[in-house]
């Protein structure tokens, strides 16, 4: 059998991965942390071998990989994680192995370059730049719109994101950013883009770019961290023909030849707006919500054509309306955990996971990273959703702080 060097544990949906992969005809050394392979142990169990590895470390996951082909005779190395990206695109151009160049790879992990080959391919964009002071932001702010945003250029989670509404708040937005900056010390300033937005979940299979879904994305209040999503956006027919030349156009900019695709953007007054791009699928369970939603497998073209296989993908065609929504609890400490069998009993809950237990201290919401749980529904349909969604937040607000 072939042998697939899968690296990083999506711990959403790595139990499909491994298992569509299987049924393609590889066999999956799966490459991770000891922790984590502990951690999602039920989740990794078909996997054929596991194997301890850092995958941020460049040097030693180059060295794990070259033991495993001296002894496995490897195929392809692959990997969903945001974190292991750049260093799978190295190993597959040091190995010849499928995958997308490094440039392109390094492109779409740095939101500055992105922007940047975006705006001169004549994508829409908001004024941005890279400022590695505070007078740099102030002079930013004279020189644009405001509100602006400061982020981090290479960070994802919504860590460091700020909104600068006044003039007086570019000090303390400046230093709350500015902790996770690269290694030259810039941050990403850019005007605010007003508008809904959505993310774009795609496939580069075999040269030719192909639309899963597109989900729209809920925001806790005055944050930037996503408190659910839903697959699939509303007003996706009206606009489908735009999103597929948006990623075509995207693709051909980027340079991106295979696999994967995330695309986040804006419904603007001026326009649709892309904000970020990457040579993955969207994280907080965006996988599964797409796949219920629009009756579709995400994983198999991607293992096809790392098996140099032949296969079609079938055409996608919403069975339903999934979504998410993250727990929204107060900071403090978990005094009780109630209505989590009423959760379990709703018949429109799919599935759901509350990582709380008494005692626990619930801090307020920053990132992605801080939040405590989720619960994933479905519907028939968009009136359907909306009640479900409400009905299952009064559930949610059950569990006393």
């Amino acid at each position: 059998m072939k042998k697939l060097f899968l690296v990083g544990i999506p711990e959403t949906h790595i139990k499909n991965a491994i298992a569509r992969a299987k049924k393609i005809g590889f066999e999956v050394i799966l490459g991770d942390k000891q922790s984590n392979l502990e951690k999602y142990e039920e989740l990794i169990e078909n996997a054929y071998k596991k194997i301890i590895v850092d995958f941020t470390n460049f040097d030693e996951l180059l060295l794990v990989t070259e033991k495993i082909h001296q002894m496995e005779k490897l195929d392809a190395i692959f990997t969903f994680k945001e974190a292991a990206l750049y260093n799978v695109s190295k190993i597959q151009s040091l190995f010849n192995f499928k995958g997308n160049s490094i440039s392109s790879v390094k492109s779409c992990l740095d939101k500055y370059i992105t922007r940047k080959i975006l705006k001169d391919h004549g994508f829409l964009s908001p004024k941005f730049n890279l400022c590695k002071t505070i007078d740099e932001v102030k002079e930013f702010w004279k020189c644009n719109k405001h509100p602006i945003i400061l982020k981090p250029r290479n960070q994802q989670g919504s860590i460091g994101v700020r909104k600068v509404e006044e003039e007086h708040e570019i000090e303390t937005a400046f230093n709350q950013t500015i902790i996770y900056k690269d290694e030259e010390d810039f941050i990403l300033v850019e005007e605010f883009i007003e508008g809904e937005e959505v993310s774009l979940e795609a496939i580069i299979y075999k040269g030719n770019v192909y639309l899963w879904g597109v989900t729209k994305k809920l925001l806790y209040s005055q944050t930037f961290v996503e408190s659910g999503h839903i697959s699939p956006y509303a007003r996706k027919k009206e606009n489908e023909l735009m999103y597929r030349q948006v990623l075509q156009d995207v693709v051909r900019a980027l340079d991106i030849q295979f696999g994967p695709l995330h695309l986040e953007g804006f419904h603007s007054a001026d326009g649709f707006i892309v904000g970020e791009v990457h040579t993955r699928y969207g994280g907080d369970n965006i996988v599964n919500i797409t796949e219920i939603a629009n009756n579709c497998d995400m994983h198999t073209p991607i293992f096809a054509e790392l098996a140099d296989l032949e296969y079609d993908i079938p055409s996608v065609h919403e069975s339903s309306v999934c979504a998410i929504k993250f727990l929204d609890a107060k900071p403090g400490f978990v005094k009780t955990l109630e209505g989590l069998d009423t959760l379990k009993k709703h018949p429109n809950v799919v599935d759901y996971n509350i990582n709380l237990e008494v005692g626990d201290q619930i801090g307020s919401i920053e990132s992605s990273y801080d939040r405590s749980g989720w619960v994933m529904v479905k519907a028939k349909n968009y009136q359907e959703i909306d009640k479900v969604i409400k009905s299952v937040e009064k559930i949610m607000k059950l569990i006393t702080i």
